[in-house]
């Protein structure tokens, strides 16, 4: 399938939970994702949480930032 990519920041640094799986901690920049929808979940230190979607196209890079 085509792939783009994903940066995703936020402040204060987050956990990432994409489309339902957690893939580390921000910053994340250049991270391979299929082409289409996406979900982002980012949970702060203190539990906060910020909900973000994004469409990711084939060979570009889509960047999502939260303050939370």
């Amino acid at each position: 399938g085509l792939i783009g990519r994903l940066n995703i920041n936020a402040i204060p640094a987050a956990n990432v939970v994409l489309d339902g799986r957690p893939i580390g901690r921000t910053p994340i920049m250049g991270y391979s994702v299929k082409v289409g929808p996406h979900s982002i979940v980012l949970v702060g230190p203190d539990g906060q949480r910020a909900s973000r979607g994004t469409l990711v196209e084939a060979g570009a890079t889509a960047t999502v930032v939260a303050r939370l």
